[in-house]
């Protein structure tokens, strides 16, 4: 997607092993024809990093007129491109492309028989033939927010995007002696507060801090949440950065589930779309991202200010001043 503006955008990635989940819903695979004439492919399904975690990723991708490829080169520090038509994005020649891979395609090892890189659109066929549940994985990929508004209500989604996709040579036994969870992120946003969690049943504290920020997409301005149980990193957070501050963070991508004769399922915490998730009356799941460590040499007091960021969407909130008294050791995690 092309860039829509001149404000640098907030990157984010992802890493995961774990055991493939979801592949027999009805919701796992999707082939949708749009009114407009375009058509698309979806996968979406869970990594199950413990016994009890996991966390929903997924590829999606158009059928296009053009295929595109490009090729880093070291020399000139640009990339090259080239282009057949749609139909021939399979049978090119070799030595004229050697080198060249499909623009935003995902690398893909499903099989053994080595690396591929797809188009998505093609990628998403190629997981749905060839993945199945509790099959071994490592995953990479890009996080994506979006958000759309709808009779006054805003509903916001937080996606991870698939990029690379290998099976693993060994099967993953979360009851191994030593075996430790690979589930991590990380995130460049702009700080914007940082409050205690309340319990909304007592309005006490629950030991935890809720992390408010901003992202800035290809298409403009989200906001974003995490969640922080580390009082000296939530201190430091506090007293270090003033709101419109970039920074990046790393963490884990936690999904807590609720269960209770009464309670509905919910896509307004969710990780994605509402159709990456089984509508089940009873469990409601919360996908949270929980940072671990902020990375104080990623500061940027330049890039976000309130100006800046005004330019994508009018600032309606004053976030005050904090102090910048220092009074003890730094602590980033």
């Amino acid at each position: 997607m092309a860039k829509k503006h001149n404000v640098k955008v907030t990157r984010g990635s992802f890493k995961l092993v774990g055991k493939v989940k979801g592949t027999q819903s009805n919701r796992f695979f999707e082939n949708k024809t749009f009114d407009s004439g375009a058509t698309r492919n979806k996968v979406n399904f869970a990594i199950m990093t413990s016994a009890t975690n996991e966390t929903y990723v997924g590829v999606e991708g158009f059928l296009q007129k053009v295929a595109k490829f490009n090729k880093w080169d070291n020399k000139t520090r640009t990339n090259a491109t080239k282009e057949l038509p749609w139909s021939e994005r399979f049978d090119y020649d070799e030595k004229e492309f050697e080198g060249f891979n499909p623009m935003f395609g995902t690398r893909i090892n499903l099989t053994g028989d080595g690396i591929a890189t797809l188009f998505q659109y093609d990628a998403c066929e190629e997981i749905k033939e060839n993945i199945e549940d509790g099959m071994s994985v490592y995953v990479e990929g890009s996080t994506r927010f979006s958000s759309y508004s709808k009779d006054g209500e805003v509903s916001r989604y937080k996606n991870l995007d698939i990029t690379k996709i290998y099976k693993q040579k060994e099967e993953i036994d979360f009851d191994a002696d030593g075996y430790q969870e690979e589930n991590k992120f990380k995130q460049e946003f702009v700080f914007m507060d940082i409050n205690q969690e309340l319990d909304p049943e007592t309005d006490k504290s629950t030991g935890r801090f809720i992390v408010e920020g901003k992202v800035v997409t290809s298409d403009g301005l989200e906001d974003v949440e995490f969640f922080l149980d580390d009082n000296k990193l939530a201190g430091n957070l506090k007293k270090r950065l003033k709101p419109y501050t970039g920074i990046t963070v790393l963490g884990r991508l936690v999904t807590k589930v609720e269960e209770g004769e009464e309670v509905e399922v919910t896509e307004d915490e969710g990780w994605g779309e509402e159709e990456d998730f089984d509508n089940t009356p009873s469990v409601t799941k919360f996908r949270e991202m929980i940072i671990t460590k902020a990375l104080p040499d990623t500061i940027d007091t330049e890039s976000f200010t309130k100006e800046i960021l005004a330019t994508l969407i009018q600032a309606e909130e004053d976030f005050g001043d904090l102090s910048d008294d220092d009074d003890g050791d730094v602590d980033w995690g």
